[in-house]
């Protein structure tokens, strides 16, 4: 399977990859577009997204700041070669399209799903290739880079939760 033009990478440190290249994005954009991309395709509500970026502490205007970091992760989208408007505006909230390929965690969620259909099949080869294809995405810590006690507090730990499981099997 090729890896496409542009990846998006969560296990790990937060980075956007363009060809070979890292499209920098900092602090708080990084946080509320890693919570875009652990939903992608599905609206995220601003109030979450606040929650996020800010926890119990959001500036006086949180929407118009927020408002500033999506512009700021829109300007990222557009240096990786994606039309900015794949971040888009809906009903209170945000969505993503990146396309399920493009985002690692997409990847890894295939392979185990790959493994436990071959295990089902009794094909210990392809299930074995498969896991081991699901731990070669990982370079770190789930989001380990994301000041975020929401995202490290929910969907990180389940991140690590599935690679546990994976390396016991």
């Amino acid at each position: 399977m090729s890896i496409p033009a542009v990846s998006f990478r969560l296990l790990g440190s937060f980075e956007i990859r363009h060809n070979d290249a890292t499209i920098p994005l900092g602090g708080k954009p990084r946080c509320l577009l890693a919570a875009l991309l652990l939903g992608t395709g599905q609206r995220v509500s601003t109030d979450y997204l606040v929650e996020v970026v800010w926890g119990a502490s959001p500036p006086h205007n949180p929407r118009a700041s927020l408002y500033s970091y999506v512009m700021r992760a829109r300007k990222a989208l557009s240096c990786a070669g994606l039309n900015p408007n794949q971040l888009y505006n809906i009903n209170e909230g945000y969505g993503l399209n990146i396309g399920t390929a493009d985002l690692d965690v997409t990847r890894f969620n295939r392979y185990r799903t790959q493994a436990a259909d071959a295990r089902n099949d009794g094909d210990q080869h392809t299930e074995l290739a498969s896991l081991n294809l699901a731990l070669d995405l990982w370079r770190g810590s789930a989001l380990q880079d994301i000041p975020s006690d929401l995202l490290q507090g929910g969907p990180a730990q389940q991140l690590e939760e599935a690679r546990l499981a994976v390396l016991q099997r």
